[in-house]
């Protein structure tokens, strides 16, 4: 039996330079009765020293730190905690509470935090168990540094509801920087409430969360506190700083269960941008992305770029880039290079893409949107734009946000937007945004709608672009606008290209109405619009409308291209041809057996799928047929040759010519050559016994 190398410490602190190497596996478990001490390997300032903390190396097959046990280098006096440095060829663990690897500056120290560097197969954090490298002084935090080769799983928390994970943090407080996350991973599990965060909550910056997996990347579940799985860059209230920002790089990415990537700021700083690219696919199941400034906060969200194959977002699945407080709505921007699918909502929010400013004082950021199929049904949402936010049965909602909304700009193969969807760029208070959508074809159904719509007493709607190549087709309810409410002009609706087609009687409109404003503008330049026409609005009708109730009325132009495939059309013969009874004419006489031989060219064509050329057909004579088929048949000499011919009981057309006893040509009824003799005979026949 091979031998373990044990090292269990308990209630012994290891001061200075720190190096344990152990060839099999190292444990470090439990603590005291009081939890006062916990067995690990430490290396510390203490409180009224000055000077530096050494740092802590381990090299080591496995290593497990449970029930409290602790990896640990902290200044809690003056001076810089030390590294600390863990290399494992097998796993690593973390379980329980107060159990994992600590950096940190105390909170009456004067020092950096000299972060942690962790190298393993698998690492396994649970039941609160951390990873750490924070600031509660004065002093930076150190950055936290993992590479995996096999697999990363954080999951649950621990009795004190504190969650299992890693973390590069500024505590309450404290001043200083926050390093940040790195990792480096195959597969990335983060469940139960288990967190990945750069966070601060004092007077510094929070670090950037830098994840790269080659395998899959999962965020799922809350814990009790319904605190999300997932990962965070977060300027907590009260604090000032900016928030560093999430950096994902993956195969498949998975947010379920409301597993959440954030980039917040609630304090005085920026969020920081989250970037998010996936060579596979990503899906947000009732869960989300997002980089926001929220209430009471100031400075602007950082935004949100997603690039993967195929996006999915189902029940409430969002990606967000908004401002609540004072700043500006970062851009989003999202390609996928095969689909983009949205659908339903969780019963409270839609799924759905968002730019916005909602009731704070910033500006609507812009969305882009590039992907070969768009998809959005069953009241999932695209919107930029500046809106007021009203809760059913809440108090008074707050004035509406007073900047300007985004731009949205959507290029797409096809676009299908269907039972309630939307895409908006609208304005509670101001000027809607500027809407482009350049797609082949575009599908609006069942009370789908597109607009660029106020609802201010000053300004307008915003401008519309349409550019469709193929068509644009509407039907059940369904809307283009950029109207507006009480006193603001109406906006600009421009549709270039193709065909509109609304299906008739199913009050579907296009619309740049105003109530007290001027009526906005439409343009529709296209091959043709059916079903759909400029008229007052009707409840039943598909109407093209850009009147005002109280105002001017806009302008509608409607200019149709050269090409209608309808003029050219040609309207066909109503009497068909009796082909059946042309066939029943049998020449040789009927019922006798006679069939019927194509020979030659002319005449009859070789096929159905070829034209009649108008050649003559070149066939030869026939001996006459015998018995009751001839009434009458003679012998006539014709150039020294005898020839029977049947004698035709009706007149047939001249088929050649003779020069008589005469003198004088005369025309006869069978073919001759040049000089006016009959050519000889041939074994091709069109009449057979």
């Amino acid at each position: 039996m091979g031998e373990a190398f044990l090292l269990v410490l308990f209630e012994q602190e290891i001061a200075g330079s720190v190096g344990i190497t152990a060839t099999r596996n190292i444990i470090f478990d439990g603590e005291t009765l009081g939890g006062t001490d916990s067995s690990g390997a430490f290396s510390q300032v203490g409180s009224d020293a000055e000077g530096d903390a050494g740092g802590m190396t381990i090299s080591t097959n496995n290593l497990t730190v449970t029930n409290g046990g602790q990896v640990d280098a902290t200044t809690f006096g003056r001076g810089n905690a030390g590294t600390i440095d863990i290399t494992a060829t097998g796993d690593i663990t973390f379980d329980g509470v107060g159990s994992g690897a600590f950096s940190e500056v105390g909170s009456d120290a004067e020092g950096d935090a000299g972060g942690m560097t962790i190298s393993t197969n698998n690492l396994t954090v649970t039941n609160g168990g951390q990873v750490s490298a924070s600031t509660g002084g004065r002093g930076n935090a150190g950055t936290v540094d993992i590479t995996a080769t096999g697999d990363i799983t954080f999951d649950g928390e621990n009795l004190q509801n504190l969650a299992s994970g890693v973390a590069s943090q500024v505590f309450s407080g404290a001043e200083g920087d926050a390093g940040g996350v790195t990792i480096s991973t195959n597969n990335l599990t983060v469940t139960n409430g288990g967190q990945v965060s750069a966070t601060t909550f004092g007077q510094g910056n929070a670090g950037t969360v830098d994840i790269t997996a080659t395998g899959d990347i999962t965020f799922d579940g809350e814990n009790l506190q319904n605190l999300a799985s997932g990962v965070t860059s977060r300027v907590s209230s009260d604090a000032e700083g900016d928030a560093g920002g999430v950096t994902i790089s993956t195969n498949n990415l998975t947010l379920t269960n409301g597993g959440r990537v954030s980039a917040t700021t609630n304090g005085q700083g920026n969020a920081g941008t989250v970037d998010i690219t996936a060579t596979g696919d990503i899906t947000f199941d009732g869960s989300g992305v997002t980089s926001l400034v929220s209430s009471d906060a100031e400075g602007d969200a950082g935004g949100v770029t997603i690039s993967t194959n195929n996006l999915t977002l189902t029940n409430g699945g969002q990606v967000t880039a908004s401002t609540f407080g004072r700043g500006d709505a970062g851009n989003l921007t999202v390609t996928a290079s095969e689909s983009i699918e949205l659908v339903g909502s969780n019963g409270s929010f839609p799924s759905g893409l968002f730019a916005n400013t909602i009731e704070g004082n910033g500006n609507g950021g812009n969305l882009s949107i590039a992907t070969d199929q768009l998809i959005l049904r069953d009241q999932a949402v695209i919107t930029v734009g500046n809106f007021q936010k009203v809760v059913e049965g809440g108090p008074e909602p707050l004035p509406p946000g007073t900047g300007a909304a985004g731009n949205l700009e959507i290029n797409a193969g096809s676009v299908e937007v269907s039972n309630q969807g939307e895409i908006d760029a609208n304005n509670a208070n101001g000027i809607g945004g500027n809407l482009t959508l350049n797609t082949d074809s575009l599908t609006l159904e069942n009370e789908a709608s597109i607009s660029a719509s106020t609802t201010a007493e000053q300004g307008q709607g915003g401008i519309m672009t349409l550019n469709i190549d193929d068509f644009l087709l509407l039907r059940d309810r369904s809307r283009i606008s950029a109207s507006a409410d009480r006193g603001a002009n109406g906006g600009n609706i421009n549709i270039n290209g193709g065909f509109v087609v609304a299906f008739p009687n199913q009050n579907n409109d296009i619309i740049a109405s105003a109530v007290q404003g001027r009526g906005g503008n439409i343009n529709i330049t296209n091959n043709g619009l059916f079903g759909i026409e400029e008229r007052p609005l009707d409840p039943v009708t598909n109407d093209i409308n850009a009147s005002s109730e109280f105002g001017l009325d806009g302008t509608i132009a409607i200019n149709q291209l050269d090409v209608n495939p309808v003029e050219a059309l040609e309207e066909l013969p109503m009497s068909l041809i009796d082909v059946v009874g042309l066939v029943a004419q049998n020449l040789c006489q009927q019922g006798k057996g006679s069939e019927f031989i194509v020979t030659g060219k002319g005449g009859v064509a070789q096929n159905p799928s070829q034209v009649r050329d108008g050649e003559i057909s070149d066939v030869d004579l026939v001996a006459p047929a015998t018995g009751e088929e001839s009434e009458k048949v003679e012998t006539v000499k014709e150039a020294g040759a005898d020839r029977e011919i049947e004698e035709e009981t009706e007149i047939i057309e001249a088929q050649g010519w003779i020069i008589n006893d005469r003198g004088n040509v005369e025309l006869v009824a069978h073919k001759t050559d040049v000089n006016g003799a009959p050519p000889q005979p041939k074994n091709d026949k069109i009449c057979r016994r």
